[in-house]
């Protein structure tokens, strides 16, 4: 799927505001997957970032529709409180690069859909 596409739909479903949609997209080609629920992105200072990456990672959380949640490392910085209430542009650039590569996998491990699958 595009990521035009990929966008669209999250705005429609998640409410995500184009401009954060458009910092994640720009992310898109410097996500590494590390492990199976780790990603790295690495930084830009185009865009504002102060390191060289930024660790994703998908952790079980209770407190959500889903049951799971994206960290990022930039929460613990400058100004990450408020990234963590919303979502940061890093942990977009990931749901973008996998929903845009088909990413599944198996054995209890995340979905596609930025969900954890059973």
């Amino acid at each position: 799927m595009g990521l035009e596409k990929i966008k669209a739909e999250l705005k429609a479903k998640s409410g995500f505001r184009a401009s954060i949609l458009d910092r994640g997209e720009k992310r898109v080609r410097d996500v590494a997957q590390v492990a199976n629920d780790q990603w790295e992105v690495m930084g830009r200072p185009e865009l504002g970032d102060e390191f060289e990456s930024y660790t994703v990672t998908l952790v079980r959380d209770p407190f959500t529709q889903s049951g799971w949640r994206y960290l990022c490392s930039c929460y613990e910085h400058r100004s990450g409180r408020g990234r963590r209430r919303k979502l940061c542009s890093h942990a977009l650039a990931v749901i973008l690069w996998r929903r845009h590569n088909n990413f599944a996998l198996t054995d209890n491990s995340t979905g596609d859909n930025g969900e954890r699958s059973s």
